[in-house]
C-alpha cells in the first residue's frame, strides 16, 4: 500500500508550483514575517482571511525553497498553522504533515492524526487518504482496517489515485471489507487510468 508522501511535494501541490513571485513576497507585511517568523501568530490577523494567509505562505514557501531561505520557509509554515487554526483545510493538511514527518515540528503522530481528521472532515481528498493511512497503519490512532477503508473510499470517490489503489488492495486482501477481486480490479483500473504504476502492475498480476 501507499503511505505518506514528503512534505515538500505536498506543499508544492497545495500552495505553490515553485514559481517565485517576488513582487508579492516583498510587498505589504512579508518582509516583517520573513525577518521575524515567530511573530506570525500575532501579526496574521492583519491578512484577514485564511485564504490570504495561504496565498502569502505559497509565495514565501516558493521563495524559500528556491533561495534556500530558512526564515521564509519558517514564516510560511507559521502561516499554515495560523490558517489551520482558522479552519483552512489545506493548511490543516500541511500542519498534519509537519507533525507526521517531524524535524520542523516535533514528530507527533497523534497531532498529525488530529489535523488530518479536521481536513478530511471538510472533504479534502488528500487528507482523507492520509487519514486512511493513519487508521491502516495505526499512526496516532488505534489500527482499524474498517476505518481505513471508510476514508480510502471517501478519497477514492473524489478521484484520489493513491486512495483508489489502497482501497483496491483492501478489497483484494479482504482487509476491513469482504474480499472481492472484481471490485479490487475496478479500483485498480481507476488508479491505473491516472498513471498509477503500482495499480497497473496489480492489474497485470490479476490477469487484466
Amino acid at each position: 500500500m501507499v503511505g505518506v508522501c514528503c512534505l515538500v511535494a505536498l506543499a508544492v501541490a497545495l500552495v505553490g508550483s515553485g514559481k517565485i513571485e517576488l513582487h508579492k513576497v516583498t510587498k505589504t507585511h512579508a518582509p516583517v514575517v520573513m525577518a521575524h517568523p515567530d511573530v506570525v501568530p500575532e501579526w496574521s490577523a492583519r491578512l484577514g482571511s485564511p485564504a490570504a494567509m495561504m496565498e502569502m505562505s505559497g509565495n514565501l514557501f516558493s521563495y524559500g525553497r528556491v533561495a534556500q531561505d530558512e526564515k521564509a520557509l519558517k514564516a510560511a509554515m507559521a502561516l499554515w498553522r495560523c490558517a489551520a487554526a482558522r479552519g483552512d483545510a489545506r493548511a490543516q493538511l500541511l500542519v498534519a504533515s509537519l507533525y507526521g514527518e517531524g524535524g520542523i515540528l516535533p514528530k507527533d503522530e497523534a497531532q498529525a492524526f488530529r489535523w488530518y481528521r479536521k481536513a478530511a472532515e471538510q472533504g479534502l481528498a488528500e487528507a482523507q487518504f492520509y487519514l486512511g493511512v493513519c487508521y491502516d497503519f495505526g499512526k496516532g490512532v488505534p489500527q482499524s482496517s474498517r476505518e481505513a477503508v471508510r476514508w480510502y473510499r471517501a478519497a477514492a470517490e473524489q478521484g484520489q489515485a493513491n486512495a483508489q489503489y489502497n482501497l483496491a488492495c483492501c478489497y483484494e486482501e479482504g482487509e476491513g471489507v469482504e474480499q472481492d477481486a472484481a471490485t479490487a480490479r475496478v479500483w485498480y483500473g481507476k488508479a491505473a487510468a491516472q498513471g498509477h504504476e503500482e495499480a497497473r502492475a496489480a492489474l497485470e498480476q490479476l490477469g487484466n
